[in-house]
């Protein structure tokens, strides 16, 4: 990722060794790197108190992202779906799970996530997406 401040005058990115806006000239010395702020999923199950937050390329299965939590539910797999940002969109990949993924029921591969769907990993628990 390419480093940078942002003018606070005009907005312009400037690359992080000026000490003057390339745009409208104004003093940079005190202006920090910008730091984007970190693009999250969050899946929600209020019926069973869950929540999983997971940040671009995690895995979520029995054996990564959400073990403490789905360990218990055989039915999903120790390396069940992939969450990743791709043309800064979020995007869900069943990895061949034994049982699958759906979304709003409907069985997957890979799919474009937004607020609002829900989520069944393996049909054994359904979670409501939340995006961050």
């Amino acid at each position: 990722m390419k480093r940078y401040k942002i003018c606070p005058t005009c907005q312009t990115k400037n690359s992080i060794s000026n000490y003057l806006c390339d745009n409208c000239l104004a003093d940079l010395t005190m202006v920090e790197e910008y730091q984007p702020k970190e693009r999250l999923v969050k899946l929600i199950n209020k019926e069973y108190n869950l929540s999983i937050i997971l940040k671009d390329g995690d895995i979520l299965g029995r054996d990564y992202i959400g073990k403490d939590k789905l360990k218990n539910l055989k039915t999903i797999s120790r390396k069940h779906a992939q969450f990743f940002i791709y043309n800064g969109d979020w995007i869900v990949e069943d990895l061949d799970s034994t049982n699958g993924s759906y979304i709003n029921g409907k069985k997957i591969k890979r799919v474009k996530l937004k607020d609002g769907l829900k989520i069944s990993i393996s049909k054994s628990v359904e979670f409501n997406i939340e995006i961050v």
